[in-house]
């Protein structure tokens, strides 16, 4: 994709089409399985919001320009994540075999200049999600906590072993993301609970609120995707934990390197359990989501526990990609399947 991007470019002078690419390689335009994954929370989010609405909403306002829009404003916010990762880390990826061809890695762009397109990148996406979440809205409120989960993550592997958790808690923030731009601003009502609970002194206001089968829902769905990307990016981490312990770097591949298998399958069993009771909160339980997501979800994550090779890089680097599709998808497909059936 990268030749093909070269070959799109003006044609200015070759200097000119060169030096695009590393730009192009600082965002990973030719690996889409990042932006796939970090769109599946926000469309989750989406749809429940609009499946547990009454009135449900028309779908005119919903297809095809609002999907669009939040696919590019995702593309855009993985960019913008990448770029940031590699600024950081620049220093620790040269010294790292996969990575050490990146091009921060090896000074392919002067800093100044990333910091700019970072930041280029950043106000693109902030104008994607003012015309996303509806204007009753405060886009801050969830544009902020999110940048910081994003700049924040880069850090998180010199001081803990459980950055995949940092990573999980940022990309599943996107399912209440998703569920403001379906009107169904979570945070605003948890921020009033907080207030009268603390106005009274008392925390009857958080625990009514979780009683709402919505907010419930809501909660659960971004726990899957936590526990989801936990599971699937310690198989990313794999393919670096040999060079990841020479740097001292951490991460709960190097943690639980002996017993990662059995980590992973009790994460397993509780990424389905969580699905099946997100099941039973769609207005009943749906046996289409039960069966595509559920069902999807635990085939999926047999076949990853039981197949993958973690002393193999290639074979972490393969199960990370199409676990990260399969598991995404398979909720994707059931919640489009929900939506049909109650249109």
């Amino acid at each position: 994709m990268l030749q093909h991007l070269k070959l799109l470019s003006p044609p200015l002078s070759f200097k000119t089409q060169i030096s695009l690419r590393p730009f192009a390689e600082l965002i990973r335009f030719e690996k889409p399985v990042g932006t796939i994954s970090i769109f599946f929370p926000y469309f989750y989010g989406f749809l429940f919001a609009i499946l547990t609405s009454s009135p449900k909403p028309a779908l005119s306002t919903l297809f095809p320009v609002r999907l669009l829009l939040l696919f590019f404003s995702t593309f855009v916010l993985r960019s913008m994540g990448c770029a940031w990762n590699d600024i950081v880390d620049m220093d620790v990826d040269c010294l790292v075999e996969r990575t050490k061809n990146r091009p921060m890695a090896r000074r392919a762009i002067p800093v100044p200049l990333a910091y700019c397109f970072t930041a280029g990148l950043l106000v693109i996406w902030a104008a994607c999600i003012k015309q996303l979440v509806p204007q009753s809205t405060s886009s801050g409120s969830y544009a902020i906590p999110l940048v910081m989960l994003v700049m924040a993550y880069p850090y998180a592997k010199r001081v803990t072993n459980y950055a995949q958790v940092l990573l999980g808690v940022t990309v599943g923030f996107g399912v209440i993301f998703g569920a403001a731009m379906g009107n169904f601003d979570v945070l605003h009502m948890a921020s009033q609970a907080i207030i009268a609970a603390v106005n009274a002194k008392d925390p009857q206001p958080l625990s009514n609120l979780l009683k709402d089968s919505r907010v419930l829902g809501l909660v659960l769905l971004y726990a899957v995707c936590v526990v989801w990307n936990v599971i699937t990016d310690t198989v990313y981490a794999f393919q670096d934990v040999r060079d990841d312990q020479k740097l001292k770097l951490k991460s709960t591949a190097v943690r639980y390197m002996k017993r990662a298998k059995s980590v992973m399958s009790v994460l397993a069993v509780l990424q389905v359990g969580l699905l099946a009771k997100v099941a039973a909160l769609l207005n009943g339980v749906s046996w289409l989501f039960m069966g595509s997501a559920v069902g999807g979800n635990a085939v999926t994550l047999f076949c990853l526990v039981r197949c993958v090779d973690l002393n193999d890089p290639k074979s972490c680097g393969w199960w990370f990609k199409i676990a990260s599709l399969w598991i995404g998808s398979t909720i994707g497909v059931g919640f489009i399947l929900q939506f049909i059936w109650e249109i």
